[in-house]
């Protein structure tokens, strides 16, 4: 009998607990589905949202959209003075997106990350980006009759994930933000008339916006720094344009010696196709996809060496060569490795084997 009456006890408390939640309609909150800060001076943030509204009359339709912008010195105070400006409770639970404009990232926006580190309503797969430009001009812009603007960026961002943009979350970004030996990258998107262009990747140290790549070499960084099963490279071979659809790669990194004199090698293994050329056809030639890959190796082999050292000029590490060389080494110190890591010895190797031509010959 004290068996079944323990069963029972968790089912009546969550009972009792769940009959003591406020229970609302859609129709009744303000759901902040994407929000955006940006900077007024060393002391103020402008914070602006963007609430959907919903009908009344046919159930989960919306009429449009709501915005509502505070200033504060705090977080806390920025959405303290939002909810005073709305008739109904703001909801942050459904935010998909948060924007933050160049200089509030340049002049850090750690107090930013630390809210919502903190906040457990949150889901860790919303995306964070910077705006070149004001993210409140942005949240306002009128992009689509059909779509909301959170609904639009959030799009924008993940299909370009699924290409050539690498792979970046709330999660990730937190992660590379708190781990020694990590830096973390955002994209960096600019509001150009009625839609939105991923100009870039925004790249962090800590908390701060300190490097930049355009939207032309996030292809590079993501081959770097994830196996991918899509996006392209154009190769420019005897004055006319290939383009390699990318249908499978891999990466791989090797630490070589310890921490005193620290070696890496990037391993990429990339299997292709050929989809497009500039040539009306193909010549006869049996080599021709041998010397593609080799020109594509090359090139690849080239430009990832480049970019790199652009990390190690500006004393960044978002592809985590420190978190690699921590997890190999015993007794790792991160005040060395910081010292180390710009002079530190790195390659990459790529493997490049195109598989079909994917056009008449």
């Amino acid at each position: 009998m004290l068996r079944k009456i323990c069963r029972f006890v968790p089912i009546f408390i969550s009972i009792c607990l769940l009959s003591g939640c406020e229970i609302y309609s859609i129709e009744d909150v303000g759901i902040i589905q994407v929000a955006g800060y940006d900077y007024i001076d060393e002391e103020k943030t402008r914070g602006t949202i963007s609430v959907p509204e919903y009908s009344r009359f046919e159930a989960g339709s919306t009429t449009g959209e709501k915005y509502y912008t505070a200033t504060g010195e705090m977080l806390k105070e920025i959405h303290a003075k939002l909810q005073g400006m709305s008739s109904k409770p703001l909801i942050h639970g459904k935010v998909t997106v948060n924007l933050y404009n160049e200089e509030l990232a340049e002049n850090d926006i750690s107090f930013l990350l630390d809210n919502l580190i903190r906040d457990a309503t949150l889901g860790r797969e919303i995306y964070l980006a910077v705006v070149d430009g004001s993210s409140k001009e942005m949240i306002e812009g009128n992009y689509s009759e059909s779509e909301r603007t959170a609904r639009y960026i959030d799009g924008l961002i993940r299909n370009n994930i699924k290409e050539n943009f690498p792979t970046t979350n709330l999660h990730q970004f937190l992660y590379a933000y708190s781990a020694e030996g990590m830096d973390g990258f955002l994209p960096l998107l600019e509001k150009k008339g009625d839609h939105v262009d991923i100009k870039g990747i925004a790249f962090f140290k800590n908390g701060r916006y300190v490097h930049s790549v355009p939207f032309s070499d996030s292809f590079l960084f993501k081959l770097m720094n994830e196996n991918i099963k899509y996006g392209n490279r154009k190769v420019e071979y005897e004055g006319h344009d290939y383009i390699i659809e990318n249908i499978g790669s891999k990466v791989k990194y090797h630490a070589i010696d310890g921490l005193e004199n620290p070696k890496f090698r990037v391993e990429i293994s990339l299997n292709g196709k050929l989809n497009e050329t500039t040539r009306f056809k193909l010549p006869p030639d049996p080599q021709l996809l041998t010397k593609l890959e080799n020109k594509l190796k090359k090139d690849l082999e080239e430009d990832c060496l480049n970019m790199v050292e652009e990390f190690q000029e500006n004393n960044i590490d978002p592809l985590g060569f420190g978190n690699v060389l921590k997890s190999r080494v015993r007794g790792f110190d991160y005040n060395q490795w910081k010292q180390i890591y710009p002079s530190a010895e790195i390659e990459v190797d790529v493997n490049v084997e195109i598989l079909e031509s994917g056009i008449s010959s």
